[in-house]
């Protein structure tokens, strides 16, 4: 990304951050699951949700012993619990790790999310409304959602250890592969500590911080319909005449545009590997005019932006 283009973050910090190293168009809007509709949920009683960390793509392990070594650290742990649910993200389903682990353990598994799901983040905060305890061995975004939503928090077992060889299968780590030794730095895994520290403690004792959570995903930066509309205009077509060429969409999708169902023009664009960038941009700007915009428009921007620019 050039340093003149449009960047979005989630809070001040991270807009400091990054206009300290020259960036000069960044924007503080909050986490897109902030601009999720309004939903109760009904927590259960004395319940746990357990997420570990997850693999990316094709990620292998010498070491299986360790998923075994958390799972039944779990299982002791869990026995406090009235309902314990495993989430595992898609990818360590597909990477076949932490399923057999929890199965055999007679746990309850349901699957996560990841960014080609349209029901990504509210599954997420469906789960996290839910329980009353997220515990989990590590750092990740699950840590925020889960006490932005009301749950209590134990980082509980022992971290996953990974590897460089792992890492370098990841399409953004092979595009800045010194981005790695950062990451595996001792230093590195000290502030991360430093910063989980006081949540490291069994689930029995877990510790909410609601205000932390709100902060993490940036809900003091969640903006109003029409400043959010200003601002994505602007990302998805920066030139000030550019615009949206629809006989680009086919007939079927030219009938959905015009009535404006953004959720199921949305799907079939997405769904399409020969949907132009500009396409899907259209349908981008038509969910940011319409009433669509709380349940779609943010689950877009954290999705599917790339294909945008």
């Amino acid at each position: 990304i050039g340093k003149t283009e449009k960047c979005l973050v989630a809070r001040d910090d991270l807009k400091a951050a990054l206009e300290r190293i020259g960036y000069s168009n960044v924007e503080s809007i909050g986490m897109p699951i902030n601009y999720l509709p309004k939903k109760e949920y009904h927590r259960i009683p004395n319940s746990l949700l357990v997420m570990p960390t997850h693999s990316l793509v094709g990620f292998k392990y010498k070491d299986c012993q360790q998923f075994t070594n958390y799972a039944r650290e779990i299982y002791e742990t869990s026995k406090t619990f009235a309902k314990t649910v495993i989430c595992i993200h898609p990818t360590c389903i597909k990477n076949n790790l932490w399923v057999n682990e929890f199965k055999e353990l007679g746990f309850e598994i349901v699957e996560g999310a990841e960014t080609n799901d349209l029901n990504s983040l509210e599954r997420i905060r469906s789960l996290c409304s839910q329980f009353e305890v997220l515990t989990s061995n590590d750092w990740g975004s699950h840590i925020a959602y889960g006490l932005a939503f009301g749950c209590r928090l134990s980082i509980f077992g022992a971290r996953i250890k990974e590897t460089k060889e792992n890492l370098l299968l990841d399409t953004t780590f092979q595009a800045e592969p010194s981005d790695i030794d950062v990451i595996l730095d001792d230093s590195f895994a000290s502030s991360r500590d430093d910063f989980l520290r006081k949540f490291r403690v069994p689930p029995s004792e877990a510790i909410a911080d609601l205000e932390l959570g709100k902060w993490l995903i940036g809900t003091l930066h969640q903006l109003s319909k029409s400043d959010l509309t200003r601002i994505l205009r602007t990302v998805v077509f920066p030139k000030p005449r550019e615009r949206f060429d629809f006989d680009a969409l086919s007939n079927s999708e030219k009938v959905l545009a015009q009535r404006e169902d953004c959720f199921e023009l949305f799907e079939n664009l997405s769904s399409n590997p020969e949907t132009q960038p500009r396409s899907f941009a259209a349908v981008f700007l038509l969910c940011i005019s319409s009433a669509d915009i709380n349940s779609l428009v943010l689950p877009m921007v954290l999705n599917f932006s790339p294909s945008l620019l």
